[in-house]
């Protein structure tokens, strides 16, 4: 396939691991090796392209099957999986933000209409949509967690906060607000995170 690609990484890799547990290079079965390769990463090198194409989309589409990680050596769709909750976690809050400040902001400017505010806003409103979304988050990122701190810059929280959860439990869905060392009782309604 390609050169200097993954395939040929973990090649080298078992090669060299090879190497080290037999002794030498004449040891090695470069069969063995390049059919556990091929089993790892889920492809055949012997098919065309296209077929193979068709192939990896049939086990994606039908069967969730995304191969093995080279760097984690577990299945990606488990790798996924895991920063699946956070990722939907924080779209709905930026869904209802966003839609919340938009439905007040086009009333705002609906309340002024043909007035310079109403005009300004507009302006405002079209480069403000204009503004690739991943743009805008490095630039709010940028302003908000490293010039003014409001917000971690890694990670989901940090480290020396001692968190606890207000909110609804659904099973695996939890519903509710981090807070930061609530002054609370024992026996109030708060948990620990």
């Amino acid at each position: 396939m390609m050169p200097g690609g993954p395939i040929q990484s973990l090649m080298q890799e078992r090669v060299l691991q090879c190497i080290e547990s037999q002794g030498s290079m004449a040891e090695c079965d470069m069969g063995q090796i390049r059919r556990s390769v091929e089993q790892q990463v889920n492809i055949d090198p012997n098919k065309p392209v296209p077929v193979a194409y068709i192939d990896y989309l049939e086990k994606i589409l039908l069967h969730q099957d995304f191969g093995d990680s080279t760097q984690y050596q577990e299945g990606v769709f488990s790798i996924l999986f895991k920063a699946m909750p956070w990722s939907i976690f924080i779209s709905l809050y930026g869904l209802a933000l966003g839609w919340t400040f938009n439905v007040f902001w086009g009333a705002m400017l609906a309340y002024k209409e043909g007035k310079l505010f109403d005009k300004a806003g507009t302006i405002f409103a079209m480069i403000g949509n204009s503004i690739p979304y991943y743009v805008a988050a490095i630039i709010a990122l940028s302003v908000l967690a490293y010039q003014h701190g409001f917000f971690p810059q890694g990670g989901r929280y940090h480290e020396s906060l001692k968190l606890f959860y207000l909110g609804w439990d659904f099973g695996p869905l939890r519903i509710g607000w981090l807070i930061n060392e609530p002054d609370v009782t024992q026996g109030s309604t708060f948990r620990s995170w």
